[in-house]
């Protein structure tokens, strides 16, 4: 009795130690398939399989980061800003957008912890994430495709994922560059290249109106043309006035009837051949806003003042920074008078 109870003793536990050791070779084995997916991508080829045929089909990008939602729609060869009131986009780049998704390749998986992704800015903009949704819809607004852009790579390339997927790919390619409506806006427009401008007639908020003027194209200093009175404070002090809408751009664009009120202060610039830019200044918010008008005062210029006229007719178009100031700048900040 004694003898077969320890037979079955040993028994029993050969066979435990049997499943044990089975169960800890098959631990060993995922511990090892994970290590090497880790090690090797699990997809290869590119994120959006087939983007140069679905590409056709596109009819808006809808880009979402967390400051904002972009929507870019295309109809009729024309490409608008929804959220700007339809405002048309730079000519190429909703094309550039598209090459540069069609470059996107994987090249490894990355993490899957929702508490990392941050890190590679593949956060949730839904949450405050640094993340960059693209949703890509056909006419009907049926979504083709999505993606989230997240950080460029050190070595190159960007990391990405699905929207709805936390899991995170590095890939190589051109990261898209949609999350700035200035990217997708063309903000200088303005014909001045530097030295172009000839003479400034300013009505600042305070004080009296004054003109510059310099004499030869390519640069120069400007002069104040003004009462006796007065005398620039320095023989450059006019020029970042005289010079401020050459090289010039916007940071943003609105509709014209938005804004309530006159104008506080106006800057017009007229151009060696005889092209006249108007900016009406308006201050909303806390924000300088121009409304543009263009003359000719020269027959050479008149066809560069209809093609602007029409460009601008109806917006407002939003200064950067400190460029209301440096544009109206009052008559006493450049220049003293005798009895100063």
């Amino acid at each position: 009795m004694t003898a077969r109870a320890n037979e079955r003793r040993e028994g029993i536990a050969a066979r435990v130690g049997f499943v044990a050791a089975l169960i800890a070779a098959l631990a060993l084995a995922a511990v090892a398939r994970d290590a090497q997916s880790r090690r090797s991508p699990s997809v290869s080829g590119p994120v959006l399989p087939g983007w140069s045929k679905l590409s056709d089909r596109v009819a808006s990008l809808e880009v979402t980061t967390a400051a904002e939602t972009l929507t870019v729609a295309c109809a009729g060869g024309r490409c608008r800003l929804a959220e700007r009131d339809g405002y048309p986009v730079v000519a190429n780049s909703f094309a550039a957008a598209n090459q540069a998704l069609a470059s996107l390749r994987y090249v490894e998986r990355k993490t899957q912890d929702p508490d990392k992704l941050g890190r590679l800015g593949l956060g949730d903009p839904a949450d405050g994430g640094g993340g960059v949704v693209v949703r890509a819809r056909d006419a009907d607004g049926l979504e083709i495709a999505a993606i989230m852009i997240g950080d460029v790579r050190p070595s190159g390339g960007l990391y990405v994922r699905a929207p709805d997927d936390p899991q995170a790919f590095a890939a190589d390619g051109d990261r898209p560059l949609v999350a700035d409506a200035g990217i997708w806006l063309d903000l200088e427009f303005l014909p001045f290249s530097r030295g172009d401008i000839a003479a400034v007639d300013v009505t600042p908020a305070r004080g009296p109106s004054y003109r510059l003027e310099r004499n030869a194209a390519g640069g120069g200093d400007f002069a104040l043309d003004a009462d006796p009175a007065w005398s620039l404070l320095t023989v450059g002090a006019a020029n970042p006035t005289g010079a401020a809408l050459e090289q010039f751009k916007f940071a943003d664009v609105a509709l014209a009837a938005d804004l309530a009120g006159e104008a506080t202060s106006r800057h017009a610039a007229t151009s060696f051949d005889g092209l006249s830019v108007i900016l009406d200044i308006h201050e909303r918010a806390g924000e300088s806003w121009a409304v543009i008008t263009a003359e000719a005062t020269a027959p050479e210029a008149e066809l560069a003042a209809e093609l602007l006229s029409a460009r601008v007719a109806g917006w407002a178009y939003k200064l950067p920074g400190f460029a209301s100031q440096r544009l109206a700048r009052p008559l006493a900040d450049i220049a003293r008078t005798s009895t100063d």
